[in-house]
This record gives structure tokens, sequence and C-alpha cells, in this order.
């Protein structure tokens, strides 16, 4: 595996990202960052302060040795604040010299491009408006078909705004109304917002995450992890009336504000909502990929290319990093699917359960790289932590439920700890989904496939499973057999492998 540090020279803040690469993504193995504040000031004096170029030249001086310690590839970028500053190339001519780090000046359109890579290659989505908050800009880009249709750089950020309409501290009702009437006479001057009527918003960049964050303290929500939550127009609508409402002071103390951001909080916020009033999209999602993460698919992993089952390539990321025996995994889910497939009019589960019965069924045995005893249970945390990508956080939380039943310790899963996110039916199809992964899993037990294929057959009382094998499989059928009182419990059938 590759590794490679990617810094992202921001207005707002200075970034180092370390990852592991591998042919089909990356693990994030450490993430640093500073407040610099390179655009502050910026809009009076059309110049870095020598103070912020400090700074950021005394952060890339601790960010190159983090990268030398690692024996990193170093890929670099700068934005908005060095695109407007007069003396932007000094900066880049300075880290140059001092530290060797090549930094590449991209422009809007290119910090778009890049956004949308993070985005398209993480989230399974076709049609949306993109959006990346910076401090020194702003992103859009309508995308239809999984393609780029439209993209623009608005050259005013969340710092921008904050000192324009003064909105640090207390904010008054005509700084309101001042801030509101500017953003949508921007918003009016890009014609395809209005004319075009995606449903889904997809915010990328440290603002949206935290306001994600936000909303997620507040209601209590479980998994805490940004990317991919969803959020409604309301939802938003209302933590732009709390950010607002308050002071500084007492901004800074809301649950899941980063105090870094407290200052620039109601000026960004008020992007998203007044971009989802105007264009009347109701939904957004927040992204944990953006500019860093598309730099690193563009230039090492895909070239520019979307995956075309997102899902699929998150999936043989995480088996790749765990080493795992992907025949095994791979085959355990054949089985598993056929079985789950055959018995539809005995397990009565309606939905599409497909995305979290491949995720369950592939990764069920990645708790062993932490230790085999008990794995199961590290499967579970593994599952929920480990960044798989082309699933939301519902179907993610019942994969970790479904991998961590695959043996017959019994797995304690508190549904109540998730029920802003599951539905009422979701608890069953669990249970019994655990169950035939159970009984897959011991089909294939020796790992060298002897059972090929599992035919079912089903009367009143029974559940025949007819094994196709290519060798002897006497142990992996006693081994399956194990789950024949749990299978009817939850059945109301006898089971019976042959």
């Amino acid at each position: 595996m590759k590794k490679v540090a990617v810094i992202d020279i921001g207005s707002n803040s200075m970034r180092l990202v370390m990852l592991e690469v591998t042919a089909n993504g990356f693990k994030v193995v450490d993430d640093m960052k500073e407040t610099v504040r390179l655009g502050r000031g910026l809009q009076e004096s059309g110049m870095i302060g020598e103070e912020a170029m400090n700074k950021a030249m005394q952060t890339l001086s601790l960010f190159k040795g983090v990268c030398e310690v690692n024996h990193a590839s170093v890929l670099a970028v700068a934005t908005a604040a060095v695109r407007k500053a007069r003396n932007g190339a000094d900066l880049l001519e300075r880290i140059q010299k001092d530290t060797s780090i090549e930094v590449t000046l991209i422009s809007g359109e290119e910090e778009a491009g890049y956004d949308f890579a993070g985005v398209i290659n993480s989230i399974d989505l076709s049609d949306f408006v993109l959006v990346d908050i910076g401090g020194g800009s702003i992103e859009l880009v309508l995308v239809k078909g999984r393609e780029i249709k439209e993209a623009v750089s608005l050259a005013v950020g969340s710092l921008d705004l904050t000192q324009r309409f003064k909105l640090a501290d207390e904010v008054s009702f005509g700084q309101e109304e001042d801030l509101l009437k500017f953003l949508r006479t921007a918003f009016a001057k890009v014609k395809w917002l209005k004319k075009e009527k995606p449903c889904v918003l997809v915010g990328v960049g440290g603002i949206i995450r935290n306001i994600g964050k936000i909303d997620r303290k507040r209601k209590g929500y479980l998994p805490d992890i940004a990317h991919n939550y969803k959020l409604s127009k309301n939802d938003v609508a209302e933590i732009y009336q709390l950010l607002k409402s308050k002071n500084l002071l007492e901004r800074s103390s809301i649950e899941g504000l980063s105090k870094e951001r407290a200052d620039i909080m109601v000026g960004a916020c008020a992007v998203v909502r007044e971009l989802m009033e105007y264009t009347g999209i109701k939904k957004l999602r927040t992204s944990g990929y953006g500019l860093r993460e598309g730099l690193v698919f563009k230039h090492y992993i895909n070239q520019g290319r979307r995956f075309d089952d997102v899902l699929e390539s998150s999936l043989q990321t995480v088996l790749d990093m765990h080493h795992e025996n992907k025949e095994h995994a791979y085959h355990v889910y054949h089985l598993y699917d056929e079985i789950f497939k055959e018995l539809t009019d005995v397990h009565k589960i309606n939905g599409d359960f497909s995305k979290i019965n491949k995720t369950a069924a592939l990764l069920h045995d990645i708790g062993v790289s932490i230790g085999f005893y008990n794995h199961h249970e590290h499967t579970f945390y593994m599952i929920l932590n480990a960044g798989i990508c082309g699933i939301d956080h519902r179907e993610l939380v019942l994969s970790a439920y479904v991998a961590a039943s695959h043996r017959l310790k019994k797995f304690r899963f508190n549904f109540e700890e998730y029920q802003l996110l599951l539905k009422k039916e979701d608890k069953e199809y669990a249970q019994k989904a655990g169950i035939l992964l159970q009984i897959a899993n011991s089909l294939d037990r020796g790992q060298v496939s002897a059972i090929k294929e599992v035919v079912c057959e089903v009367d009143k009382k029974t559940v025949m499973m007819r094994t196709i094998k290519a060798r002897d499989a006497e142990l992996e059928i006693k081994d399956a057999m194990q789950a024949a009182e749990m299978f009817k419990k939850a059945f109301g059938k006898e089971l019976v492998i042959i």
C-alpha cells in the first residue's frame, strides 16, 4: 500500500490528511488541521497578512516532518485565499524555498471538479446539486446521471461573508437582511440553479460537516458519523435560527459546534439555508469526502473515472486493508444470497436489503484482524467505523448487526440506541438475516468452497437445504446444523441440511 499525504491550503484552515492507498480506495491514518485564516482581511487589503503567512509556514513545517516520517508522497494544493491575494505567488515561492513542498494553485472550477470526484465515488446518488462552502469561495456543481452538467465558483466564502456583514458576534435584523439579499443576488446569477429541480443538496467541507454534527448532537442521533448524514430543510432552518440568535460566546457553547468556526458559522449556515430556499431542495446530505479525497481519486486511484459501483469498490478496500480471504468472503456471500432469496416465502421480509446483505456477508470476519475470540463483536464496531461508502446509515448499522450475528455466540445489540434511524421491522430482519448468515458461513467453514450451491425445499413443517458439493462437506453441514434451534424459533420450521 502506498502512503499519500494531501495538504489543503485553504482560506480558513490548512489541513494534512495522511492516507494508505489501495487500487480501489484508501484509509485515513492521520488528519491534522490548523486554523490559519489566510483569508482574514483579504477583502480590505488584497493581501495575506504577515502573521497569517508566518503561521502558514510554521504549520507547513510541521506537516513536512510528518510526511517525511511516513515516507509519503505529497500532493499539495492552495485555493481561494491564495488565488485572490496579490501576494499569493510570494507565499507559494516561500513555501517551495523553505519546505521544498510544491504547491499547485487550483482554480475554482478545478476545485469544484475535485469536490465532485470525492462525492461521486463515495455516495450512491445520480442527480444532485453539490455545494462546497470554503472560507474564500463557494463551489456549486449540478450533477445529472452521475456527470457534471454545470459548475461555478463564487468568489465569496464564509470568512468573506462574516467580515463583510459583521456576523462574528451578535447579528442584527438589518445585518441578516443585507446578508440574505446578497446571497439571493449571487444565486440569481447562476441561471441553472432556478431552472433545475434536483431533490438533494450534497454538501462538502468542514462547515457542512459541522452543521450535521450540531444536528446529530441536538437529536441524540447515532451513529455519530458525518459522511452521508441526512438533514431536512427544516433541520437546516432550525440550526440557522439557533446560530443567529446567539452572540459569539453563547454560540461557542452549542454542542457539536467547533469553537474555531463559531465566528463564521452564521454566514456559512445562511448560505445552505438560502440555497435550499432558493432552489426548493428539501434534503441535505453531508459528505465526508470532498476536495482532498477527490485529489486522491483523480491522481492515485481511478484517474478521473467514476466507480460504477461505489459500495463494491468500498468493500474491496476494506477487505484489502484487513487482508481478508476474499474467496471465502465472496463464497459466503454467494451461499447467503442464495439462501436468503430462496427462503423469501419463509422469512417474509419485504424491501430491498441487498446492500445490507452484501456488506454483512463480505465483512463478517474482519474482526479477526483484531483477534479471533469474540471477533464478531470486533466486526460490529469495525463495520460501523470503517468508512464504508455507498450505503446510508441505516444500512450500515444493520450490516454491522447482521455480520456480528454470524456465530453461535449471541451478540447483544441495543436497538433503542438507534431508534431515530431504524424502522420497526428492521429488528425482525436483522435477527433472521443473522441466522441465515451463520448457516452460510458454516457451510464454508473449511474455506475451500466444498459446498458450491444450496437449493432449498420448503413444506409446512420443514426447510430442507440440499447442498451441491465439490468434495466431502460432512463437517461443514454439522457445523451449520448448530443453528437449527435458533432457526426453528425464528422461522417456525425444522431445519434439515443434506
